[in-house]
């Protein structure tokens, strides 16, 4: 059985950036409705009328688990979670004056972008259809409201999970720098699939384990 996928992106992100796992799909892309969404207001217009299968990815795990909690809602993924990285109190007053603010990332936003590219694809090279996305989050105001985006605890994270009423499953890379953050979740966790040689982009470098996933978590609802 299908489900309507409503599709939370990460911090920098955009709410198209998961249509990439229709291309993932392949033939099977026709039995995807994703509805790709950027923030919680967005996710309760898109999924008015449905219920639908919630979808995070990296930052975007918590409002899976946060709109599954408060919605109807018939299962979760959780793909590559992370609950985000503290900035120093300068950077964030500095970033709160627009002029100034706007000039720094401009500035260093770039090369910032680049190096998150570089690190997330990691151990893979950066797919041809990430690297096309370094001039969006490179954009000041995408990037200002990933920066200023608050970090949240761990224990934030398995409150979520433990409370769910749905089916919870996650996959993640062996290599990823943040795979403890969903090791930590895996006693809350219907299944945890770890792929041992990737990243945390897992969208982009490895698209087809992460419809498989999502498939096998219709399967059983």
């Amino acid at each position: 059985m299908t489900f309507p996928v409503l599709a939370f992106c990460g911090m920098p992100g955009t709410a198209a950036d998961l249509e990439i796992l229709r291309n993932a799909a392949g033939e099977s892309s026709c039995d995807l409705q994703i509805y790709g969404v950027a923030s919680m207001e967005e996710a309760v217009i898109a999924g008015r009328g449905k219920i639908p299968v919630c979808v995070g990815y990296s930052r975007g795990c918590r409002n899976a688990m946060r709109y599954a909690l408060q919605y109807p809602a018939a299962g979760v993924l959780l793909i590559a979670p992370h609950w985000g990285n503290r900035i120093s109190p300068l950077l964030r007053v500095l970033l709160h004056i627009p002029v100034l603010g706007t000039f720094l990332l401009r500035k260093v936003g770039p090369e910032r972008i680049r190096k998150m590219l570089r690190e997330t694809a990691f151990p893979e090279e950066i797919p041809e259809a990430y690297g096309a996305l370094e001039n969006i989050y490179a954009q000041p105001s995408v990037l200002r409201s990933a920066l200023l985006s608050p970090a949240h605890s761990m224990a934030e994270a398995e409150f979520l999970a433990q409370s769910l009423q749905v089916p919870v499953h996650a996959i993640a890379g062996g290599c990823d720098k943040a795979l403890f953050m969903a090791e930590a979740l895996r006693p809350r966790l219907k299944c945890l699939t770890v792929i041992p040689q990737a990243g945390h982009a897992l969208p982009w470098t490895h698209g087809k384990e992460c419809v498989k996933a999502l498939k096998e978590l219709m399967e059983n609802l």
